[in-house]
Order: C-alpha cells, then structure tokens, then sequence
C-alpha cells in the first residue's frame, strides 16, 4: 500500500513538473548572433562629385541592376560651398509640401563638412538638431568615407558609409564613387529576469562597430531607451511563448508629420538554440501611409560566449 501510495506521488509529481514546464515562458538569457549578407543584386548608390573651390556639386544616383542591364531609378543634385555662405537644399522627401533645408558647408583640412540644423516636435515636445554630414578621401584617393551625425540633446548618434572610386584621377574627391556593400554582424547579450530584459546591441561592419543597451519590461509598464541617439518609448509584454517590442513616434518639421510603428517579436527555438526576432515597420505622411516594407526576419545563433572585442 506503501509502495503504491509514493508511486502514485511519484506520477502527480512528475506529471505536475511537467505540465509546469511546458507552459513556463521562455528564458531569452544569453549570447545570440546573425549574420546578414549582402544582396547581390541590391541596389548601387552612386556618388558623382565635382569641386571647384568654393563649389562642392554632388549628384547622388540609385542604380538598379536589371538582368540585362543597369537602370537609373533615381538622382538627386545638391550644390555647397565651402567658403561658408550657406545653401538652400531641396526638401529631404521628394515632391512634399514642405520648406528647404539650409545648411553650411566648410572645409576642414582634406574633410568637407555639412551642417543643417532644425527644429521638431516629437510627442509634443521642441527639439533641435543638428544633422552633420562628412566627406573625407583616403590618403591613396581610392576610398571616400561619408559620416553621418545627428546631434540632439547631448546624444550623438553617428552612421559610416565607405565608397570606392569608379572613375577620376588623383586623390581628390573629384570622380565617381560606388558605395561598398558589406555584411553585417548583429550580436545580442542578454540577461532575462522576468519581468526585466536587458539587451546589449552590437552591431558590426567594416565601417564602423557600435554597441546600444536597452532595458524592456515585459508586464506592459512601458520603458524609454536611447536609440539611435534618441529617446524613443515602447511597450514590452508575453503574447503566448513570444515576446513583443511595440513603439510609436511623431515628428514634425519642415511642414511634415511623420508617423512611425515599429512591432518587434521574439520567439526561441523548439531546441532552444536558435532566436526569431520578426519586424514590421509602418510609416504614415500628412498625405497617407508610404507602401510598408515587407516584414524583416533575422535567425539569431545561440552563442557560448559574446563576440570578441
């Protein structure tokens, strides 16, 4: 009787253990990397540059590869001079309703500096910024890099964009430059202690190698992280097994509202060594919603330890 009664414990027991993990939330604890590969037949951005001290003429072109040939899907012409007079550009979205953009353009050493500063209203607060773009040609005049920065409230948040020189003489920016398609190395570190996430992401190229931390509250409080140098508001919480990163913004300038919603979900493998992270991005104008991307997926690798430094 004994025997039977600490055997039939032993069935509950092991049955409850059971029941209990197969619907415990999953653990996004640890070191997780992907790879994203260049695609071939993406598009080419093409820079054609022209410099006649004090005038720096730069034609920035997309080029589509066809399965016969190269096409032209776009150009845009922009005129700076570097001896500090400033310039009226074209307003940034094409066709819109909306003011120029000044900006000034000065030459520091062999670097050529743009600088437009303005003024938005996101969630209903004012905030200046200040965009900087930055050209440099290497010593041997074969690569051009091109930084861009954008300064607001103390955070600067910067993006490295290198070019290889397809046509000119010399090692000045004069010439053709096509911009270097590279792969991209995205960790993620992360230390899970429901209802606390943090997340350390780093993503790598062979421009440039930055790191953001973030810290996400699945029981729907809601948290504000800095990213890509600005404070930006979400909501974190469990659908199901899955997590998901919701936020919205709304900015204002130049005569433009801009609507933006971002939903992130995060899902781990049935054998635990994979991470799914799914995005699907929104975007709505004054004049209606812009054609939304196709949702992107990333395949995150369960990784022993975090990439070298």
């Amino acid at each position: 009787m004994l025997i039977h009664l600490l055997l039939l414990f032993s069935l509950v027991f092991s049955s409850s253990g059971e029941l209990q993990s197969s619907n415990s939330k999953p653990d996004f604890t640890g070191s997780w990397n992907a790879r994203i590969v260049t695609d071939p037949n993406a598009p080419i951005q093409q820079l054609k540059i022209s410099y006649n001290d004090p005038r720096l003429e730069i034609t920035r072109t997309l080029i589509e590869r066809t399965s016969r040939e190269l096409k032209t899907r776009g150009s845009r012409n922009f005129v700076f001079y570097t001896d500090g007079r400033g310039e009226i550009q074209k307003p940034v979205v094409p066709n819109a309703s909306s003011d120029s953009v000044q900006t000034k353009t000065q030459r520091v050493g062999e670097k050529f500096v743009t600088t437009a500063s303005s003024t938005t209203k996101n969630s209903d607060k004012e905030v200046t910024s200040d965009q900087i773009v930055t050209f440099e040609v290497s010593p041997d005049g074969a690569r051009l890099t091109e930084t861009l920065a954008s300064v607001q409230e103390g955070n600067t948040f910067s993006t490295i964009r290198l070019y290889d020189r397809v046509s000119g003489n010399g090692k000045d920016i004069n010439g053709e430059w096509n911009l270097r398609q590279s792969n991209q190395l995205i960790s993620l570190t992360v230390e899970h202690h429901d209802p606390e996430i943090k997340v350390a992401r780093r993503v790598v190229t062979e421009a440039q190698d930055k790191t953001e931390k973030f810290i996400y509250y699945t029981d729907g409080r809601g948290e504000t992280n800095d990213r890509n140098g600005l404070p930006t508001k979400s909501v974190t919480k469990w659908k199901g097994m899955n997590v998901s990163f919701s936020s919205s913004s709304k900015s204002k300038g130049d005569g433009i509202t801009i609507n933006t919603n971002e939903s992130t979900k995060w899902t781990i493998s049935e054998d635990g060594q994979s991470l799914i992270e799914i995005t699907e991005t929104k975007v709505s104008l004054d004049q209606g919603y812009m054609s939304p991307p196709k949702p992107t997926k990333l395949i995150y690798a369960r990784s022993s330890s975090p990439l070298p430094k």
